[in-house]
């Protein structure tokens, strides 16, 4: 089905509504506009995965963060809430990471390409996938080993972090160890 909302210069778009999930879990990515940078250096990761880690814990929201990874173009992120308050969620996180980095960087105009992507995630197995797949992300893209990146949640699943919540992934594999 169809929405329409209203765009930044006033002129009304129709946009498709997004997929619900069943289980109120999403991979979500964000993209750089044009395939650029999003991050220029680790100040900008900084920035972001503190936004990040604030949204999350802001209690309206009640999103869980399951997995997450920063590429230099692209943003993975795994989630756990209703699909309203990811979209607030989401709506808060890029408003205020494109206005810190526009002016950081002395940038104008839009920093990510179109609106997030928002993929449900259904099934144990399409869990376990989509957090294998965001955390070998850099491998893949031959930037370091899954191990050694870290601008993902993968060393978080080893030592944990009071912002992730992978109790319920790492149950599925038989615990931490």
């Amino acid at each position: 089905s169809r929405q329409r909302t209203k765009a930044s210069g006033g002129e009304t778009v129709t946009r498709h509504r997004r997929a619900a999930s069943s289980s109120d879990i999403y991979h979500v990515i964000v993209r750089g506009a044009g395939r650029r940078l999003l991050f220029e250096d680790d100040e900008d990761r900084r920035f972001f995965i503190e936004r990040l880690f604030a949204c999350v814990s802001r209690k309206e929201w009640g999103a869980d963060l399951l997995a997450w990874c920063l590429m230099e173009n692209h943003v993975h992120l795994l989630l756990r809430a209703q699909l309203e308050d990811l979209e607030s969620m989401m709506r808060s996180l890029n408003t205020s990471f494109a206005r810190y980095y526009n002016g950081r960087h002395g940038h104008v105009g839009p920093v990510f390409q179109d609106r997030y992507k928002s993929i449900p995630v259904e099934t144990d197995v399409q869990l376990l996938e989509t957090v294998r797949y965001i955390h070998h992300n850099p491998q893949v893209a031959n930037v370091c080993g899954h191990r050694d990146y870290k601008w993902s949640s993968f060393k978080f699943y080893l030592e944990g972090h009071p912002h992730l919540k992978a109790d319920a992934v790492l149950d599925m594999l038989g615990g931490e160890k």
